[in-house]
């Protein structure tokens, strides 16, 4: 097999935070390396700080109709320590990408983070009053199984309960989902236009209307 290497950059945001217009993004660096047993036959990476160091790395993001121009900050590299992790025996597995075929038939699902973010945001602010709450008294906050037994209420329902059988029905409903989240009409649960937090989450006041 001929020798093959490749870069992935991987954009993902840096905290869950929004601070005014801008974003705090990291870059995730992977490297497929394919044809190889040993790092020597790959002489990019024998010296990939020292190289960076040495020429430099500018890194171009586009969203949409927007584009930014990124410079690397070199002087955090330390080459000599890269030179003293990996040299020319350095074992390589060949990267081999994973067969995803039978599994995509069965459907491929996505779920929106805001969603899942809202949910569990929701979650840890009921459970931060029902938890602190005494367990002796009546009432309906009362549980017999105690704390445990809250939380068990507060997630109950919050379990994906998968089956291949009902894959295209789930497929076809996240569907119809986002293609509604994507009509300002759609919104009118949420009172007209979904409200946000800092974080992008929907607001409390919201989530339980």
């Amino acid at each position: 097999m001929a020798i093959e290497q490749a870069l992935i950059f991987t954009v993902v945001p840096r905290d869950g935070a929004v601070h005014g217009d801008t974003v705090e993004l990291s870059i995730v660096v992977s490297p497929r390396l394919r044809g190889g047993r040993h790092l020597g036959e790959f002489p990019d990476w024998l010296d990939w700080t020292g190289r960076l160091a040495e020429q430099g790395l500018r890194l171009k993001l586009l969203a949409g109709s927007h584009s930014s121009e990124l410079v690397v900050n070199t002087e955090i590299l330390r080459p000599k320590l890269w030179r003293s992790l990996f040299h020319e025996d350095t074992p390589v597995r060949s990267h081999r990408f994973d067969a995803h075929a039978e599994r995509a038939r069965e459907g491929v699902l996505s779920h929106s983070m805001r969603d899942g973010l809202s949910l569990l945001k929701s979650v840890y602010r009921r459970a931060s009053v029902d938890l602190a709450l005494p367990d002796a008294g009546a009432g309906p906050r009362k549980h017999d199984l105690g704390n445990r037994g809250v939380l068990a209420d507060l997630l109950d329902g919050v379990g994906v309960h998968w089956a291949a059988k009902n894959a295209r029905e789930l497929r076809a409903s996240n569907r119809r989902r986002s293609l509604q989240e994507r009509d300002p009409a759609s919104l009118a649960a949420f009172g007209g236009a979904a409200r946000l937090d800092a974080e992008g989450a929907y607001l409390a006041a919201d989530v339980s209307r």
